[in-house]
């Protein structure tokens, strides 16, 4: 019998040697049809063996006699004696095997054999490898199911799918988790879905559902972690029908005692998500419903400083999420009803006023420009709602001096920004029908504002133009002092012509109130 020597030669130390067995095996396959059923397992067994050969050449007809026996021989011959290896000894060459058999067969006699391979492919012990050579020979499988039975694998499509997305989120590189997109895109065509995202609606649910046990175990590279950020990163708009599920698993995830380099990545991938919260947390105009979890129990505790290099970036993120919902909150499309909008800013105020102060002094510019922008959000939304101001005088007056420093000794971009924090904080103080007790906070207003007048001074034309556009907007009450604190720069300033064209501003606007 030829097959046991073939099966030597191909452990011979000579490439030569090994290069011939295989392909006097693949010229064997033509000729003695007969004989392959009735030795199949011998010669799988040196199909496998050939996998594992570090010759290309030797590798690349050992794939090429695996698809002709996979044309040849009737699946309910092969799949067990594969899937039962497959079992036994999870490896590249056995993978690579499976995926050529599937690519030599015939769709009617594959088709009943459809389902036990699938959910072969998709056990985790099989799905994941963080190794980049054998993802590829993973989604080799999965192609070729889908080229040979089409259609057809809409009974598995399940199995299919966390197979893919496991590829895509342990993914080596961006090739490879590209070509798991494309995987998932001609499932969901052979699944007759209309796009990607249907596709991820019908099954993420379950694989989210099984993520929210394994969440204690995660660290850094762990699978569960990466097949969630995946889930997320890929879902689009479908991740909007699983808020609850996503906001239970993050409220794992982020505890302070948690792997901090876990805790960053999960909150960079949420804070991307809310950059664009209307295409995914809010796709279904479901967010309103958990909105308050998010902050509660997500982002507003992470605002808090910490040391290190790690915890900035998470509060640099947390941060940005914080922006992103509140800019959603208070925009046009009405992420939520007016009085849920209010309560649930009055509710961030209350929760968070002296860290959001705090955050005026972060290491980080990024950071500090992003908490200027949601107080001046804030300050925006509550003029005239409230008659009561819901920030504390202390918190009131850490901001107005955290705006001070900001003038003093940041970048041009961060100085316009306290200036728009500055005039909008004004507004608000100015809005409010009862100032008691806010004494220290108006003095302390008037004291800012001959600051950024002051500041209208500067040597740079950007925070002057700056500084002009913003001042114009001052609440009446402290016009007539902006007015005055003007005509003394007139004879102070180098710039004047800044100081006058402000005054001439605000007098036309006189006139025409």
């Amino acid at each position: 019998m030829v097959y046991p020597c073939i099966r030597n030669d191909l452990r011979d130390w000579q490439e030569e040697t090994r290069l011939k067995a295989i392909q006097l095996l693949y010229v064997m396959i033509y000729h003695v049809e007969d004989e392959v059923t009735m030795y199949v397992e011998k010669i799988i067994d040196c199909v496998v063996a050939a996998n594992r050969d570090e010759n290309l050449k030797v590798k690349e007809y050992g794939q090429r006699t695996t698809v002709v026996l996979g044309y040849m021989l009737p699946s309910k011959i092969w799949v067990p004696i594969i899937l039962q290896r497959l079992q036994e000894v999870v490896s590249h060459a056995h993978v690579q095997v499976l995926g050529d058999l599937i690519a030599g067969s015939k769709k009617d006699d594959l088709v009943p054999h459809l389902e036990s391979i699938a959910v072969s492919l998709c056990v985790n012990e099989v799905c994941r490898s963080l190794d980049g050579d054998y993802q590829t020979i993973l989604l080799h499988n999965v192609d070729q199911l889908l080229r040979v039975c089409d259609k057809s694998c809409e009974a598995v499509q399940e199995y299919l799918f966390k197979t893919i997305i496991s590829v895509i989120g342990a993914g080596e590189t961006e090739t490879i988790r590209e070509a798991g997109r494309r995987s998932m895109k001609q499932l969901a065509a052979d699944c007759q879905y209309k796009s990607v995202e249907l596709l991820f609606k019908n099954h993420m649910g379950a694989l989210l559902k099984g993520l929210e046990g394994t969440v204690p175990n995660w660290t850094v590279n762990d699978h569960d972690k990466l097949l969630f950020e995946a889930l997320l990163h890929e879902s689009g708009p479908a991740i909007g029908y699983y808020n609850g599920k996503v906001l239970s698993i993050l409220k794992q995830a982020v505890r302070d005692d948690y792997d901090k380099e876990t805790r960053l990545r999960l909150f960079i991938l949420l804070s991307m998500m809310m950059l664009q919260i209307k295409d995914t947390f809010n796709s279904q105009g479901e967010f309103c419903n958990y909105v308050k979890g998010f902050l509660e129990d997500i982002i507003l505790p992470s605002l808090k400083w910490k040391a290190g290099q790690s915890e900035m970036a998470i509060r640099s993120a947390a941060t940005s999420s914080l922006l992103c919902v509140l800019t959603a909150l208070t925009s046009d499309d009405h992420t939520m009803d007016e009085t849920a909008t209010l309560n649930t800013i009055v509710n961030v105020v209350s929760h968070s006023q002296a860290r959001l102060a705090g955050l005026l002094n972060d290491d980080c510019g990024r950071t500090r420009k992003m908490a200027l922008q949601i107080l001046s959000c804030i300050f925006q939304y509550l003029k005239g709602e409230i008659d009561t101001s819901v920030f504390e005088e202390s918190a009131l007056l850490n901001i107005l001096s955290g705006i001070e420093d900001r003038l003093e000794s940041d970048s041009c971009e961060i100085i316009d920004a306290s200036v728009s924090t500055a005039v909008h904080m004004f507004s608000y103080i100015y809005s409010l029908q009862d100032k008691t007790g806010m004494d220290k906070v108006v003095k302390k207003c008037d004291s800012l504002l001959a600051d950024l007048v002051l500041h209208l001074d500067s040597n740079e034309e950007i925070v002057r133009e700056s500084l002009k556009k913003h001042l114009a907007q001052v609440p009446s009450e402290m016009r007539d002092s902006l007015v005055k604190q003007l005509e003394t720069g007139l004879s102070v300033h180098k710039h004047t012509e800044d100081c006058s064209t402000l005054l001439q501003t605000l007098k036309i606007e006189s006139t025409a109130a």
